[in-house]
């Protein structure tokens, strides 16, 4: 028999399992009165898991707190199973009927991973590997930086004690 797991945590009982995927389309309204979908986006699965703990239920609360604190990837195995999901929500019940445990409502959310990529542009004539007439209208040069902000003057060691002697009364001024 396969456990259901959200990561490293082993669910003792899972009374539902409710996921959810949509997606977002957009409209947009026309002169003959009918609106035109032009676009329609994924939006990411959401999963409610509803169920009890009773087994080493504080350490698995535990766990479950932190993998909220620290916003962790996991991958949850259930009826159905999903990587790169992310704890949204954590609401539990300790009630007399599970006086060791407690009953628990978990919201997962996959989450999408993006990555940044770095490429090299070249301006240079590929066949010349020379930048000519050609390439050098492609790139402009720096003409305006915009406003800058002023830098802060550096403050030597000697300057810092003669400001806190002067603050302190130990010069006099003319």
């Amino acid at each position: 028999m396969r456990r259901v797991r959200l990561g490293d945590v082993e669910f003792d009982v899972v009374e539902d399992e409710n996921p959810k995927d949509s997606a977002t389309v957009t409209d947009k309204p026309v002169e003959s009165g009918q609106d035109v979908s032009d676009h329609a986006k994924l939006n990411p699965s959401i999963i409610n898991i509803r169920g009890q703990m009773t087994e080493d239920a504080a350490e698995k609360l535990q766990v479950l707190k932190k993998y909220l604190r620290e916003r962790t990837l996991l991958k949850y195995v259930g009826r159905n199973a999903y990587d790169n999901v992310v704890i949204e929500d954590l609401d539990r019940v300790h009630g007399v009927k599970n006086r060791q445990g407690f009953q628990f409502n978990i919201k997962l959310k996959q989450v999408r991973i993006a990555t940044a990529k770095e490429v090299e542009i070249k301006v240079a004539n590929p066949n010349t590997g020379k930048q000519d007439k050609k390439t050098s209208t492609k790139v402009k040069a720096t003409t305006n930086k915009g406003k800058q902000q002023p830098q802060k003057k550096k403050v030597t060691p000697q300057q810092t004690r003669n400001l806190s002697r002067f603050a302190s009364g130990g010069y006099m001024t003319e």
